[in-house]
């Protein structure tokens, strides 16, 4: 069965045939009606282009993260990106410094039984980097992660 063609309005025989009207319509389109009308016969090469323009952006909005479990978008997690635990200065866009990393992840798991995964995301994004330059080079993070846990 063959997708309905997202430029026709419910119940009506006719709708957006021009370039223009496509292009205000397709503003609308959520990520199934922009699939459907990407196979609509005689689609403009502009409202084609447009259409995988948009599908992108809402695939991007909808990507989830999954360590925090929130948009990517906004994440700012070392998983999805750029963060505040990057390198301060530094604006290429790159993995942080390795020991940058190791703080952010030994605050979290230090939060983990206590917040939830977006509020342990928010407080190692703004502790990591005031953190990590304290750290002393030759210390082993990995087995602080066990300090102060009952024993």
């Amino acid at each position: 069965m063959a997708k309905a063609n997202p430029f026709i309005p419910p119940g009506k025989d006719y709708g957006a045939v021009d370039t223009e009207s496509r292009l205000r319509a397709l503003e609308d389109f959520d990520l199934e009606q922009c699939h459907a009308a990407l196979e609509v016969l005689g689609l403009q090469a502009t409202v084609e282009k447009k259409l995988r323009t948009r599908i992108r952006a809402l695939e991007k909005q909808a990507a989830q993260c999954e360590t925090m479990q929130r948009p990517k978008s906004g994440c700012g997690c070392p998983d999805c990106g750029s963060s505040l635990i990057d390198v301060p200065g530094d604006r290429v866009a790159r993995m942080p410094h390795p020991k940058y990393l190791q703080v952010w992840q030994l605050i979290d798991a230090a939060l983990f039984d206590y917040h939830e995964p977006h509020q342990r995301g928010d407080v190692c994004n703004i502790l990591a980097p005031i953190l990590a330059p304290l750290v002393k080079d030759d210390i082993d993070l990995a087995k602080l992660q066990g300090v102060g846990k009952g024993a």
